[in-house]
């Protein structure tokens, strides 16, 4: 039998590839070493305070891949929202795949006639409905299809993750007297495409002091407020829309087609 969903199954195929390629490159970047990142530190008080001074971003290329993938997802769920309307006899010229934080409306039947123009099924209608993002309620950017919405809108303008890189939890061990200050090289320890654990080497003799953190590529959309309120590490966002797309996809397929 032949796919009812041709290109929607191709467009996630790609996706799936541009996905594999993002992983990839990822561990190469983390695993990269020496001198990815460099900082200093102050030791005064109890609890010492990290800044970088210098960090190497993942090459351009990594961006324009991310971005690849976001749109191929995108597509893909744009692709079945067309053939919502055609197979319901309406015009797809411009039907785009809904993505809503507020639900509109109500009409007399109960359905939400809004979220796809030119289809009047009521069935679609309320498995649009079922898997938008304000079934969350207040936490809708936590839902896949949103975070899928939210970060392909930003790459068609800018890098999603231009420069923002993220040290996580360091620590450090004293051996004697600490100095108030010190800059530290990073050495990479061990990774894979969710971080890097590191070791901060102080650049001055008889520092007294050892310190390991961990290496994380991160997205901070707060002026948005459509994110969540704090970083997120990137990997744990694309693994949300990646599997949310995949999911609608999955649920349409077995349910009308």
């Amino acid at each position: 039998m032949a796919d009812p969903l041709p290109s929607v199954q191709d467009r996630l195929d790609r996706a799936q590839e541009h996905f594999e390629e993002v992983n990839t490159r990822l561990r190469a970047y983390y695993a990269a070493d020496p001198y990815v990142i460099e900082g200093e530190t102050e030791f005064q008080g109890d609890n010492p305070t990290e800044r970088i001074l210098y960090v190497e971003p993942p090459e351009e290329r990594f961006s324009t891949v991310l971005g690849e993938m976001l749109h191929d997802l995108r597509s893909a769920l744009d692709h079945l929202a067309q053939t919502f309307v055609t197979i319901d006899g309406g015009d797809p010229t411009e039907s785009a795949f809904p993505v809503r934080r507020r639900p509109p409306p109500m009409n007399a039947k109960e359905v939400r006639p809004e979220l796809l123009g030119g289809c009047k099924s009521d069935d679609v209608l309320r498995f649009l409905d079922e898997v938008q993002p304000y079934q969350l309620g207040g936490t809708y950017y936590l839902d896949g299809l949103w975070i899928l919405h939210r970060l392909a809108i930003i790459d068609r303008h800018r890098h999603i993750v231009p420069r923002h890189i993220t040290l996580a939890n360091p620590s450090w061990r004293f051996h004697g007297i600490p100095p108030t200050q010190a800059e530290w090289h990073a050495h990479t320890i061990r990774s894979d495409e969710n971080g890097a654990e590191l070791e901060l080497r102080i650049d001055q003799p008889n520092a007294n002091v050892e310190g390991t953190t961990t290496l994380k590529v991160m997205v901070d959309e707060r002026s948005t407020g459509d994110l969540g309120p704090d970083p997120v590490p990137l990997l744990d966002l694309l693994h949300d829309a990646n599997n949310k797309c995949c999911d609608i996809v999955r649920k349409a397929r077995d349910a009308f087609f």
